[in-house]
C-alpha cells in the first residue's frame, strides 16, 4: 500500500534568484496567487437574469518576503530594486513524506519594496516585494 501523502511542514521552503543562492533567514513567504480578470458579457436580450462573464488576462498577486535582515543576503535585493532589474526566481518547497524534490514556483519579478526595521527587544527584521511579470509556473516534485 502506497501513502498518501499529507500535510507537509514549510519548514525548509527556500526562495532564490533561480541563478543564485536561497534568499537567507526568511520567515515568511507570501504571494503567488494566480487570478483572472473578467469581462462583462451581459447583454439587453441575456435571459435568466444573471449577468455572464469571460475570462480577461491573467495577474499575479506580488510574492511579499519577510525575515531577519542580514545585510550580505539580501542587499541583492536592495541593488535589483534600485537598478529596476527583472530575474527569474524559485520558490521550492520541501518533499512529501518518501519524495525526492518537493513542487516548485519558477517565475519572472522586478522587486517593488524593500524595508528594514529595529525596534527595543527585537531583532532588525526586513521585508521585500516581488512583483510577478508574466506567467509562473507550477512544477510538481518527485
Amino acid at each position: 500500500m502506497t501513502a498518501t501523502p499529507g500535510p507537509i511542514s514549510a519548514q525548509g521552503t527556500t526562495i532564490k534568484k533561480t541563478s543564485g543562492t536561497a534568499i537567507a533567514f526568511l520567515t515568511k513567504i507570501e504571494g503567488l496567487s494566480i487570478k483572472a480578470n473578467t469581462i462583462d458579457t451581459t447583454a439587453l436580450d441575456t435571459t435568466g437574469g444573471y449577468k455572464t462573464f469571460i475570462n480577461g488576462f491573467k495577474e499575479v498577486d506580488d510574492v511579499s518576503i519577510s525575515g531577519f535582515f542580514d545585510y550580505s543576503s539580501h542587499d541583492q535585493l536592495l541593488t535589483d530594486l534600485q537598478a529596476g532589474t527583472s530575474a527569474e526566481y524559485t520558490i521550492q518547497f520541501p518533499p512529501a513524506v518518501g519524495g525526492t524534490t518537493g513542487v516548485s514556483w519558477t517565475f519572472n519579478a522586478i522587486v517593488t519594496s524593500f524595508k528594514t526595521g529595529a525596534g527595543v527587544d527585537q531583532t532588525i527584521s526586513f521585508d521585500a516585494t516581488l512583483k510577478v511579470s508574466g506567467a509562473p509556473t507550477l512544477v510538481a516534485g518527485s
